[in-house]
C-alpha cells in the first residue's frame, strides 16, 4: 500500500472512534457505530468523486468546498433529507472539534468548517391517531394465541410510555416496576440515556399476562 502523504488526519480518527467516544465519552457502540459511518462515507465522496486516494486524503483536503459539495451529493445523488445532511455535518463538526483540541495545527480546519452551515428543515405537524384506529389496531393480535398475547402487551406498552424501538428493545423484566404505588417503567434509550415512565393500569395487567406466559420465574406477587 502506498505510504500516507500524512497520518495526522487518520491518527486523530483512530483515537476518536476508539479512545474518545468510547471511554471518555462513553458513548454506546451504535453512535459509535454512527460516527464511524459517516467519516467513511465522506471518504468514499472524496475517493470516488474527487478522484483522490485515500493515502493522500489531508486535512488540507477537508476544506469547507470539499465538505460542502460533499453535502449537495447526499442530497442530490443520494437523495438524503435535510434532516439526513444535517446529522452527517454535525458528525464530521464533531470530529473536527476534537481534532482541533488534540492538535492546535487542526484549529484552523476546525474553524473553517464552521462556515459550513446546517440548513433549516421545515416543521410539520406529527398527526395522532384517532381513538377508532388505535382500537382497530390494537384488535390485529390473536390473543389466543401465546404469540398474540406477547404482541399486544408490546404495541400497548409502546402507545401507553412513547418508548423508542431501541428502548424496548432494551429492556428486561426487572425494569418494569409493576409494584410501586404508581407503576413506571425504566428505560434505556441512545447512549445509556435512562428515564422512568409511569403506565396505566390496564398496562400493567397486560404487563403480567406476558410474564406469565414468557417469564414465569419473574411473575411479580
Amino acid at each position: 500500500m502506498k505510504k500516507l502523504k500524512d497520518d495526522t488526519l487518520f491518527r486523530l480518527i483512530r483515537d476518536y472512534l476508539t479512545v474518545y467516544l468510547p471511554d471518555q465519552r462513553c458513548c454506546s457502540p451504535n453512535t459509535i457505530k454512527s460516527y464511524r459511518e459517516i467519516l467513511n462515507q465522506l471518504f468514499d465522496f472524496v475517493t470516488s468523486e474527487k478522484n483522490i486516494p485515500l493515502t493522500d486524503v489531508t486535512f488540507d483536503t477537508l476544506d469547507s468546498r470539499t465538505i460542502s459539495d460533499y453535502l449537495k451529493w447526499l442530497e442530490k445523488v443520494c437523495h438524503c433529507s435535510v434532516s439526513t445532511r444535517n446529522q452527517r455535518l454535525a458528525g464530521i463538526r464533531s470530529f473536527f472539534k476534537y481534532a482541533g483540541r488534540m492538535d492546535l495545527a487542526v484549529t484552523v480546519f476546525q474553524k473553517e468548517l464552521e462556515n459550513v452551515p446546517f440548513k433549516k428543515t421545515g416543521s410539520r405537524t406529527v398527526d395522532f391517531m384517532t381513538e377508532e384506529a388505535l382500537k382497530t389496531v390494537l384488535a390485529q393480535p390473536d390473543t389466543s394465541t401465546k404469540a398474540g398475547i406477547r404482541d399486544l402487551f408490546f404495541m400497548i406498552l409502546m402507545y401507553d410510555t412513547g418508548a423508542r424501538v431501541r428502548e424496548i428493545l432494551n429492556l428486561q423484566v426487572k425494569d418494569f416496576d409493576a409494584e410501586s404505588k404508581t407503576p413506571c417503567v425504566h428505560l434505556t434509550g441512545k447512549g445509556n440515556k435512562k428515564r422512568i415512565v409511569p403506565v396505566m393500569t390496564k398496562t400493567v395487567e397486560h404487563f403480567r399476562n406476558y410474564v406469565s406466559l414468557y417469564h414465569p420465574g419473574d411473575v411479580p406477587k
